[in-house]
């Protein structure tokens, strides 16, 4: 067990976020509970030989960066907006984006050791020398500091995961997308529904009073500079 006593004034704000939570509940509180409320208690499994008291305060203080690696995976992997109405669909779109996401791990963590040799081959370097009339102070927080920004593990992610559809989709073009139309139902129509699909019934009039549309065959998306 491990006890650390909270600075004075982290112990007091502690403190009266039990007071504000007793008043709104209308109860009575204890003294031991505002005597408690200085201090963080810890239970630990880890063995005292190998994890020292402030290695496993750090430790705990690190549980907010398991919150930060699920909403990273529900937002960049759109956890949230499963498609599937039976539980085996969304069960088997889980785990395959699970799978992604593993594959994604593999490849970031290459990403950060690569991006931590170039940073330190770029401080090796000999600092360019000031440009005329540069002011003091324009060389930003990394210069005053001696050090890189941290990379961004929301940046890194998107990266990464784009570049894995990006190699499992392979090279799309409009001759692609037109071979892979037939196999896009499910993704390209919307839910069935009761009463007539306005859209579906206007084009269909269009069609009967203004004949076909011009060949589609032309080049499309094509510019000129001139």
């Amino acid at each position: 067990m491990i006890a650390c006593a909270l600075s004075p004034e982290a112990a007091e704000r502690a403190r009266e976020a039990k007071r504000k939570k007793a008043s709104k509940l209308q109860r009575q509180l204890k003294e031991q509970t505002l005597f408690l409320a200085g201090w963080v208690l810890l239970i630990t499994s880890l063995p005292v030989r190998s994890w020292s008291t402030e290695q496993v305060l750090a430790l705990y203080r690190a549980r907010w960066q398991i919150e930060l690696v699920y909403k990273r995976m529900k937002q960049v992997l759109r956890l949230n907006q499963l498609r599937g109405i039976r539980p085996e669909t969304n069960e088997a779109s889980i785990l395959a984006l699970l799978v992604a996401w593993a594959l994604h791990e593999q490849e970031a963590q290459q990403a950060r050791a690569r991006l931590a040799e170039a940073a330190a081959c770029w401080q090796a370097e000999p600092a360019p020398a000031a440009q005329p009339g540069a002011q003091a102070g324009e060389e930003g927080p990394s210069a005053e500091s001696g050090q890189e920004p941290p990379v961004s593990s929301w940046l890194l992610t998107a990266v990464c995961l784009q570049t894995l559809r990006a190699v499992v989709q392979g090279y799309w073009s409009l001759e692609r997308l037109r071979a892979c139309l037939p196999e896009q139902q499910r993704f390209l129509r919307g839910s069935s529904r009761k009463r007539q699909h306005q859209e579906r019934f206007i084009r269909a009039l269009l069609l009967e009073i203004l004949g076909p549309a011009p060949s589609l065959d032309a080049v499309v998306f094509s510019c000129s500079s001139a």
